[in-house]
């Protein structure tokens, strides 16, 4: 069974340098110029990780089957919505590569699940970047349901030629 811990701060230094990278990527994947991704990442990581470290209601969990690191998962608070101890927010979950695959995405989120439930939270909240499929049929697999869809069409390089904004 999977076990989820704390991770420990001599961890949290290398997560957050792998987070903002695959963040980044994320959102540059998403459409999203390099230069206003990083900036972005860099602005919500230095919130929500003050001085390097993990900020109030937010947790970082290693997540171990046998004594083995399979991946880590941050819950947190709602972000633009005042504290709430009945709601949460998902802001990254992650499997080892070598370990997808085999059901433990599912057994990861279940985990994480029942500890916040133990806590209290009622509703945990996620965004999944369009593209991600892998990641949208494990929560729809588990029971999440969407409640908003953003949509984005590139119109080209701006105001065309004959535009009152030239």
């Amino acid at each position: 069974m999977l076990h989820l811990r704390p991770m420990t701060d001599e961890e949290l230094a290398g997560w957050l340098v792998e987070i903002r990278r695959n963040y980044a990527q994320d959102r540059m994947a998403a459409g999203e110029p390099e230069a206003t991704a990083q900036r972005l990442v860099d602005q919500q990581l230095a919130d929500y990780f003050p001085g390097g470290r993990v900020g109030e209601g937010h947790e970082i969990l290693v997540a171990e089957l046998d004594g083995e690191r399979v991946g880590t998962v941050w819950p947190g608070p709602y972000p633009r919505r005042p504290p709430s101890p009945t709601t949460a927010w998902l802001y990254d979950i992650e499997l080892d590569e070598r370990f997808r695959g085999q059901g433990l995405g599912r057994e990861l989120l279940d985990a994480l699940e029942r500890r916040l439930a133990g806590r209290g939270v009622t509703e945990l909240s996620l965004n999944v970047f369009g593209g991600n499929d892998r990641a949208r049929r494990l929560y729809v697999g588990a029971g999440y349901r969407e409640v908003a869809v953003t949509m984005t069409k590139s119109l080209g390089d701006g105001p065309a030629e004959d535009s009152p904004e030239r």
